[in-house]
């Protein structure tokens, strides 16, 4: 079972690291969305490209097998190849959930899965005991895999939108601050890109 508590410390390599902030290793159809997700989160980022090195790689490609980075966030409803190695199991969970953290919840419109496997929580299904993002330390580097497609959301969230239920919850704004939480707790300096 996982559990919740301390944070567990990200290692810093001790070789210099290349300036590369953010990769991120998407499905082809989900670029645009990636690249109207960043041109609010406004930092530095580039498609995934295997041969680079990254402070933080976010993939939501299901292929994806890993990558040499101080956090990787792995997101996704359905089995990835590194939930096996680090024995995690997806079990779907009813759509139209609100998912919380310590200090906020916010809504998830598309595919959700439960987290189970050993880790600390981070993130939790309201209303209920199923987790659905979990942090994990491999190798010295820390993985977190939360159980939605994080592109998919912002997709949805641009251009569906929220019902009107849910309007005045900031839904995106709330994704990008818990990117950001999870990249400062693990001691990585974001670099915001000014307005031009």
């Amino acid at each position: 079972a996982g559990h919740a508590g301390k944070s567990i410390p990200c290692s810093a390599k001790s070789a210099p690291r290349k300036n590369r902030m953010i990769g991120v290793a998407a499905r082809e159809d989900q670029s645009e969305a990636v690249r109207e997700f960043f041109q609010l989160f406004k930092t530095h980022w580039e498609f995934y490209e295997e041969s680079h090195i990254y402070e933080v790689v976010i993939a939501t490609a299901p292929d994806f097998s890993g990558a040499d980075a101080r956090l990787t966030i792995i997101c996704g409803a359905g089995q990835r190849p590194l939930d096996s190695s680090g024995c995690i199991q997806t079990v779907p969970v009813d759509g139209g959930a609100f998912l919380q953290t310590d200090h906020v919840e916010f809504p998830v419109y598309k595919s959700l899965s439960a987290i189970r496997g050993e880790g600390r929580h981070i993130l939790r299904v309201k209303g209920g005991a199923d987790v659905a993002g979990m942090e994990i330390e491999k190798s010295g580097r820390r993985i977190i895999r939360v159980g939605y497609d994080l592109f998919e959301e912002v997709c949805f969230l641009l251009s569906t939108g929220q019902p009107p239920e849910n309007a005045a919850i900031p839904t995106l704004d709330l994704h990008i601050a818990l990117l950001r939480s999870w990249m400062l707790d693990c001691g990585i300096s974001l670099v915001e890109i000014p307005p031009v």
